[in-house]
């Protein structure tokens, strides 16, 4: 009777409010992650964007014997990072996960360089790594009423164009521009170790999308 058909009406009622929700947690969600690189990584990065190394020296190439002093490194466009798309919102038992691609397209990396290469020594060497756009998974998970653990992780390798200065006629080899490249990508991977955690800083100031 009137109990079958108040039962019978209860998935329809029970999925067009699972639609809507499911809809506004991916708005609330966008919001969150906008909020979290647009507004909130900008102050944490404040000391982090530039990042700017100690002067170090480095092999870049073993059999060409090609070695950098680097006076220093200098990697800037870390704050500018952007949303890509719509983001994921899931909720399992009683964990809210939000997913969403990030691209990085304005990552330079600068370098006044002491060079030993193709036998000599080259003073005063500029170098300019100019990085495609990144790509990037940025994963926030909190507990209900918990503060939200966030993660960032590359997902295509990482590629540059890059040009150097000061070689006095010199041509650039291909085993100079890997090796100062490798290089590059060996130290963003440091760099990213920092930038998670002011990730997590920015991940908490930001209302989470519970």
């Amino acid at each position: 009777g009137n109990f079958r058909r108040r039962l019978s009406c209860f998935p329809t009622v029970f999925a067009t409010l699972l639609v809507g929700a499911i809809c506004g947690s991916v708005q609330d969600t966008n919001r969150y992650v906008d909020r979290v690189l647009g507004v909130e990584m900008p102050r944490e990065l404040r000391y982090l964007d530039p990042w700017i190394s100690s002067n170090y020296n480095v092999t870049l190439n073993t059999t060409m014997k090609i070695s950098a002093y680097f006076n220093p490194l200098n990697i800037t466009g870390f704050r500018l990072a952007k949303r890509l798309g719509n983001c994921q919102n899931r909720r399992i038992g009683n964990r809210v996960n939000a997913a969403c691609n990030v691209t990085f397209g304005h990552v330079v990396a600068r370098a006044n360089l002491t060079l030993r290469y193709t036998g000599r020594v080259f003073y005063n060497v500029g170098a300019v790594g100019t990085f495609t756009t990144i790509f990037s998974k940025f994963n926030a998970t909190a507990q209900i009423g918990r503060p939200p653990f966030a993660d960032l992780k590359l997902v295509l390798p990482l590629e540059a164009s890059v040009k150097f200065t000061g070689l006095k006629n010199v041509p650039v080899t291909e085993a100079l521009k890997k090796g100062f490249l490798k290089h590059l990508g060996d130290k963003i991977s440091n760099f990213l170790v920092f930038y998670i955690q002011a990730l997590n800083r920015a991940a908490q100031k930001a209302p989470f999308p519970y």
